[in-house]
């Protein structure tokens, strides 16, 4: 598949002044996140956060954040991914099945960077702990980091190739809040802090813009 080899051209772009300029505002935002992590100011923000949050607590509430959980899940991404991909190769458009296979890199990047950082999750004697998917370490979110990959990708390619506006702005709109959502419900759910969840989104929006900008346009 041609859409394997990335030209110099493509390469070119990611060393643009407006590029580096992005990309260096969001490795700067996750580097300092990455530190600040373990401080004493960012756990006794994400307690407050959490708990005001989980103050929320209603049935149809609990019901909305299992489902947001659902949509961040990593066998969910994967089979949607296969499914938007034969719809891209159907269409003939094999270069946005490859580059949204691409994005689904955030899910091991995610394991490599958790296992690097080794920060615990919530526990039941801190916050309120649902059941739901919850295993590895904590920072950063794995559910906002491929969410944010894959819906931030989706947003781009919706944004790059549908011409009705209507559609355009809604489905743009629906990828784009997706992961915040997602990331929401980790918070609510007990499974993730809030600094991993701003981790997260910030790791998977790298990935977006890298991918963005070496996509064949």
């Amino acid at each position: 598949m041609r859409y394997l080899h990335i030209s110099s051209e493509r390469l070119a772009r990611l060393l643009y002044p407006q590029t580096l300029i992005f990309l260096g505002i969001l490795v700067v935002a996750l580097v300092g996140l990455s530190v600040l992590v373990r401080s004493r100011l960012t756990l006794e923000t994400d307690l407050r956060i959490t708990r005001d949050l989980q103050l929320l607590d209603k049935p149809w509430l609990t019901k909305i954040a299992k489902w947001l959980t659902f949509m961040g899940n990593s066998l969910t991404l994967c089979l949607l991914a296969i499914g938007v991909a034969a719809i891209s190769l159907f269409t003939d458009q094999s270069r946005a099945a490859f580059f949204v296979g691409a994005s689904l890199l955030a899910l091991p990047l995610n394991v490599l960077i958790k296992n690097v950082f080794d920060r615990e999750r919530p526990g039941e004697l801190e916050v309120r702990v649902l059941p739901g998917p919850r295993w590895g370490f904590s920072y950063p979110s794995g559910h906002s980091m491929g969410s944010a990959a894959f819906y931030g990708f989706l947003a781009f390619l919706v944004w790059l190739h549908m011409t009705a506006l209507g559609p355009r702005v809604g489905l743009f709109t629906l990828f784009s809040l997706l992961p915040v959502g997602v990331g929401a419900s980790r918070i609510y759910l007990g499974a993730h802090w809030f600094s991993d969840v701003v981790g997260g989104i910030t790791a998977g929006t790298v990935l977006v813009a890298v991918l963005a900008v070496l996509y064949p346009v």
